[in-house]
């Protein structure tokens, strides 16, 4: 064996090793380079994911904002309604002739004489001349009458304000049944 052969030789092995080297490192590459694909797909995967969890997440939110939106003016709407047949007839009581006005004071003043001895009466000034055979005081109320015995220990409220107010709250849940039945 000569010289020439030996170096051909040790250049075919270094070939050879170099070769296995290279095919390793190029395996080796390939395998990161997958894995590093994989890693990336993966990420990307969840990271849509999430995104799509953050919108609908976020989606649900305005929705239901905006379901808590209407729910909320379509109550204000039913408040204002509402408000609006206890302030007709409101309106209506204001509006009484003073005879009608007349016939029911007396019956609410004999009505606060079943149930006290009356001394005085608060009244609207304007029902004045009703109070004939008892001292009154002006009141801020729209008509009726707030009785008080001599001693003034026990006062009975048959004014309009309170009637209308007690009627309110016995006929809330007819007058919401009346108005909006359609929109159960």
């Amino acid at each position: 064996m000569g010289l020439d052969e030996v170096k051909n030789e040790i250049l075919e092995k270094a070939k050879k090793e170099a070769k296995s080297i290279i095919d390793s490192a190029e395996k080796e590459a390939s395998k990161i380079t997958a894995d590093a694909k994989s890693k990336a797909k993966d990420f990307l995967k969840f990271a849509n994911d999430e995104i799509e969890k953050d919108l609908q997440t976020a989606e649900r939110k305005e929705i239901a904002k905006a379901n808590f939106e209407v729910k909320k003016q379509m109550l204000d709407k039913k408040q204002e309604l509402i408000s609006k047949v206890y302030d007709d007839a409101l309106e209506q009581i204001k509006k009484l002739d003073s005879k009608k006005n007349g016939q029911f004071f007396g019956r609410l003043l004999e009505k606060s004489s079943n149930q006290i001895e009356v001394s005085i009466l608060y009244l609207n000034k304007n029902d004045k001349d009703l109070a004939k055979d008892y001292s009154w005081f002006n009141a801020n109320i729209i008509g009726g009458v707030v009785a008080e015995n001599k001693e003034k220990t026990v006062k009975v409220d048959f004014s309009y304000d309170s009637i209308l107010q007690s009627a309110k709250s016995k006929t809330m849940s007819d007058v919401v049944g009346i108005l909006f039945e359609k929109s159960k």
